[in-house]
């Protein structure tokens, strides 16, 4: 673990959190069964940091929060800590980024974020813009749309930086 300058980070993810507090992490040889980052969990943050990143062994960039959803939101009014992950897909693209882990707004479902299409604002987008919401701020809401009987019902969910 060591405090990196922020050119190790590329452009793309600087421009979109700005200057924040966060450590750069080694996570060696390990590798997700699929391949993807997708095997970070809470035990990976050194105390103190919220925000991790880092390099897999194939050299794609990954940025990691640990979070909590606000009590009031969750239906066992526990404060339950989550992780999510957003990380360079392929070696051969800069560009293409994909999540993984506990994705609170996003679902359970891989999201992508490409950074050179303009005319990308579609909702998978503006998800992630919320991920980097709270990297910026430690904090993101985001409206959950249900299908009830009546039509839908919007449930305003809280982020919080752990």
């Amino acid at each position: 673990m060591t405090n990196s300058p922020k050119t190790d980070i590329p452009t793309c993810i600087s421009n979109q959190i700005g200057n924040v507090n966060m450590v750069r992490v080694d996570i060696g040889n390990t590798k997700g069964r699929t391949h993807y980052i997708d095997f970070i969990t809470k035990n990976h943050f050194p105390k103190g940091y919220s925000i991790i990143y880092g390099y897999d062994i194939y050299g794609r960039f990954f940025i990691s929060a640990l979070y909590t959803e606000s009590p009031e939101n969750q239906t066992n009014q526990e404060n339950q800590e989550s992780v999510m992950t957003l990380f360079q897909r392929y070696t051969d693209n800069a560009n293409f980024f994909v999540t993984c882990g506990n994705t609170f707004f996003i679902g359970s479902d891989v999201r992508t974020w490409h950074t050179n299409n303009t005319n990308n604002m579609d909702v998978q987008i503006n998800k992630i813009n919320n991920f980097f919401k709270m990297i910026r701020t430690g904090k993101t809401t985001y409206d959950n749309k249900r299908i009830t009987q009546q039509g839908y019902e919007t449930i305003t969910r809280t982020f919080t930086l752990f």
